[in-house]
């Protein structure tokens, strides 16, 4: 789901995102979201509700009040608060909010669903070696329009190479900051969870890591201390990488149209190059 991030400009109080539209509940009190035709929308809703049937025991998700199959749809309450991206930090702010981000991330994954009730579950019947061999499969068959594209691309599938498996989890692709709520200086709540899949600890810190709003050293340092992760900073540029290659091949798949090189050039500066850079790795 996308708010509007321009300076001056408020965000909407119900978004509409590009795989789903919401509105409110008759009595106001909830939210609809119904999933469209950008992707299957009965895969997007069966991993939603697959998020929210495991981490339900935390108050860091949004109650779900009702699913509706046949629409598809849910209904669940409002988040508390606001999006991420309707606000702007200073450095220092930011800073702190990236540390206060981490620990609630940590928090909702500390509430363990059984995995073994999600094998056989349509739409999550793959897990996280599968996950590796499904990214590396559509890196090799995305088409680029030219050699910067290329080098890229190649930089994305050695990595995709050199990641390994470790304890299986349920994780989304999506942890951008308009699907994180802020309320009173503090993150309330994360929504949108139709991206969910089952990965890693390792594949999630490079999602956490990849996405330029939050501060990349500020989260790693929590994963860290929080004993979510092992590994040194340095490995970190493995999966910062890979998980760029998830969420560019979940894109080709959803829509069939390849980035441009401009466009590449751009997401790979900003979701990898700079944050490996905020991370105190060289490039």
């Amino acid at each position: 789901m996308a708010y509007a991030a321009d300076a001056g400009q408020p965000a909407p109080t119900l978004p509409q995102g590009n795989k789903s539209v919401v509105t409110p509940t008759a009595d106001g009190l909830g939210i609809r979201k119904a999933y469209n035709e950008n992707g299957d929308p009965h895969a997007k809703y069966a991993r939603e509700v697959c998020f929210y049937r495991h981490y339900g025991d935390s108050p860091l998700i949004p109650d779900l009040l009702d699913c509706l199959p046949q629409e598809p749809a849910i209904v669940m309450t409002k988040a508390p608060g606001a999006p991420c991206s309707a606000i702007r930090l200073s450095a220092s702010e930011r800073c702190r909010l990236s540390e206060d981000y981490a620990q609630k991330v940590m928090d909702l994954l500390s509430v363990e669903g059984d995995m073994n009730a999600l094998k056989g579950r349509p739409f999550l019947d793959v897990g996280a070696q599968d996950l590796r061999a499904d990214v590396l499969a559509a890196l090799d068959r995305y088409p680029t329009d030219s050699r910067p594209s290329e080098r890229i691309l190649h930089r994305l599938r050695g990595a995709a190479q050199e990641i390994f498996i470790s304890k299986e989890m349920l994780i989304k692709l999506d942890w951008n900051a308009s699907n994180v709520f802020i309320n009173d200086g503090a993150i309330s709540q994360f929504i949108d969870f139709e991206q969910a899949c089952i990965g890693t600890s390792e594949m999630l810190a490079g999602i956490l890591l990849h996405n330029p709003f939050w501060h990349a050293r500020s989260v790693f340092e929590v994963l860290q201390r929080r004993g979510f992760l092992s590994q040194p900073v340095a490995s970190m540029a493995t999966w910062v990488h890979f998980s760029f290659a998830a969420v560019l091949a979940d894109s080709h798949a959803r829509t069939g149209t390849a980035w441009d090189t401009s466009r590449l050039q751009s997401a790979y500066q900003r979701h990898v190059t700079d944050r490996l850079i905020e991370l105190g790795l060289e490039t």
